[in-house]
């Protein structure tokens, strides 16, 4: 699998076991803990159906969006342009915005997607 294919829905629906027909969209991702300051990370935001559920793309898993006393976890959709090497994510509301590498989410990915030279690439 090249890095390409890494940043498409097609890879998370398959990677996260995800039905084709759910609506998947690009999300910038709010985090505040409690007296710490504020993180944005790439997301992508499932439907309204799920109960507010996004994947967190760096931390590999499914979180639900939050706001509470200790912790406050929004997922804003957001719109994702190519400018050069990079990849601008973008959000409409509140204009919260990432700048990632084309290889970001491959380089946090590859290593968990087996192919036949995984072996001879892998870290030890």
């Amino acid at each position: 699998m090249e890095y390409y294919e890494f940043n498409t829905f097609k890879f998370f629906r398959r990677y996260f076991n995800l039905p084709k027909s759910m609506k998947l969209q690009w999300c910038v991702i709010e985090e505040m803990p409690h007296r710490k300051p504020k993180e944005l990370r790439l997301g992508i935001l499932l439907p309204e159906y799920t109960g507010g559920k996004y994947i967190d793309v760096a931390q590999r898993r499914m979180f639900s969006q939050v706001e509470c006393g200790l912790i406050y976890r929004k997922a804003w959709p957001a719109k994702r342009t190519l400018q050069g090497d990079n990849y601008l994510y973008q959000t409409e509301i509140y204009a919260l915005k990432i700048v990632c590498t084309k290889h970001f989410i491959a380089d946090i990915y590859r290593s968990s997607w087996y192919t036949d030279d995984s072996p001879s690439t892998m870290l030890l």
